[in-house]
C-alpha cells in the first residue's frame, strides 16, 4: 500500500576507515492508512534522488499493510521498475513467441503431410494410342503444390516475425510493468 510521508531530516553520513564513504540519508514518518500510529524510518537514497527532496517535503511511501515497518520511498521502487519491467516483458514475450512458433511448426507439419501424394511409376510421361509421349499434367500440379508450400512457409515466417514484434512490444509496454507492480505490492 502507499501513503504520504513527511521528510523530517535530510542529512549525510560519512563513514571512514581506509576509504571514506558518504551516505545520503533521509528520515521520514508516515501514518499507514486506517491506523493511528506513526512509523519513523531512515533510508539511504542515491544522491540524485536525495537532491530532489528536503526536510519538510512530502514523499510517497510503499509499505506492507500487515507490517508497516517494512517500507520504502516509492521513488526508489519506481527507479528500478523500467529495467525490471523490460526484462520481465521480454521473458514473457520470448515464452509466448516460442509457443507460437511451436504451434506454427505443428500446423505446417499437418498441412504438408496431407498434401503428399503417392508417386506414380513414371510421373513424367503418359502413353497414348499412337505411341508418342505427352507431358503429364501431374508434374505441373506438383510444382504448383511445392510453390504453395513455399508460399505457406513464407507466410508462416512473416506471421512469426509479426508475432515476435507484437509480443515483445506488448510484453515490454504492458505485461512487464504490470508484473513489476504486482511484485512490488506483494513484497511490500
Amino acid at each position: 500500500m502507499q501513503a504520504p510521508a513527511t521528510v523530517t531530516q535530510h542529512h549525510k553520513k560519512t563513514v571512514g576507515g581506509r576509504t571514506t564513504s558518504v551516505y545520503h540519508l533521509i528520515d521520514y514518518t508516515f501514518t499507514p492508512i486506517g491506523k493511528a500510529e506513526e512509523h519513523p524510518t531512515e533510508v539511504i537514497l542515491p544522491s540524485d534522488l536525495w537532491n530532489t527532496v528536503e526536510a519538510g517535503s512530502t514523499i510517497m511511501v510503499t509499505y506492507n499493510a500487515s507490517n508497516p515497518a517494512d517500507n520504502q520511498p516509492t521513488m526508489i521502487l519506481k527507479r528500478l521498475s523500467p529495467f525490471a519491467s523490460d526484462m520481465i516483458g521480454m521473458l514473457v514475450g520470448i515464452a509466448v513467441a516460442v509457443v507460437f512458433t511451436w504451434f506454427s511448426w505443428q500446423l505446417f507439419r499437418v498441412i504438408t503431410s496431407r498434401r503428399r501424394k503417392p508417386k506414380t511409376p513414371n510421373p513424367g510421361t503418359r502413353g497414348t494410342a499412337t505411341g508418342t509421349a505427352k507431358p503429364d499434367r501431374s508434374k505441373v500440379q506438383q510444382v504448383a503444390a511445392e510453390f504453395g508450400v513455399l508460399a505457406l512457409l513464407l507466410l508462416i515466417f512473416l506471421a512469426i516475425l509479426a508475432a515476435f514484434f507484437t509480443v515483445f512490444v506488448c510484453g515490454i509496454e504492458f505485461v512487464g510493468p504490470l508484473v513489476v507492480e504486482l511484485m512490488q505490492n506483494s513484497l511490500l
